[in-house]
This record gives structure tokens, C-alpha cells and sequence, in this order.
């Protein structure tokens, strides 16, 4: 697991009706590779979530919006199948985000 991949992530889709839940690993990857707990960024793939200063639209690897609002830490277990990862550009742009978010 490295920082800027997609993963699905079990339990929680399946509360609110939705079967896949789309996460982004944010978390340093020497912790993401390492540490129980990964840091991750919600994906909106429904467009029901407004953009903000704090969000990122993606189109690969798969189109969604990035919320930089909805950060949370999940077991490395509940990840459940790698979707794919953000290009550098992408990359930078949610970087520019996370720190904005933070107020860093």
C-alpha cells in the first residue's frame, strides 16, 4: 500500500447500501506500508458531493471527486482490492488539498 493508490474498502459501502466505497491512501508510505492504520480521503463517485477548496475531480483511474474534508484512518484489513493510482499530476493537486485542509 502507497500513498496516492485507490483501494475499495469493505463495511462501510455495505451500511449506507453502497457495495464498493472508493477510498485514497494520503497516509506517508513508509506508514501506509508499515502501521496498522492507513490515512485515507473519501472518494465521491456519485456527484452528490459539492467541490470545494478542498476537493479534487479525478478522471483515471477512476472518475471521482477526492474529499479532502472526510479524512480517516481504516485498518489495513478492510482494504479490500487496489483500483488503481493517481497520476503526479493528480497527485500534486490533492497534496495542494490535504494542505489546505490541514491549514498547513
Amino acid at each position: 500500500m502507497r500513498r496516492g493508490e485507490i483501494w475499495s474498502i469493505e463495511g462501510i459501502g455495505r451500511a449506507i447500501g453502497r457495495e464498493n466505497r472508493l477510498v485514497l491512501i494520503i497516509s506517508h508510505d513508509a506508514l501506509a506500508a508499515q502501521a496498522p492504520m492507513v490515512t485515507t480521503a473519501a472518494l465521491d463517485q456519485t456527484g452528490a458531493a459539492p467541490e470545494t477548496l478542498v476537493t479534487v475531480r479525478i478522471t483515471e483511474p477512476v472518475p471521482a471527486l477526492v474529499r479532502l474534508d472526510t479524512i480517516t484512518s481504516v485498518r489495513r484489513e478492510r482494504l479490500a482490492a487496489l483500483a488503481g493510482r493517481l497520476s503526479p499530476e493528480d497527485q500534486e493537486r490533492v497534496d495542494i488539498a490535504l494542505r489546505t485542509a490541514l491549514d498547513l
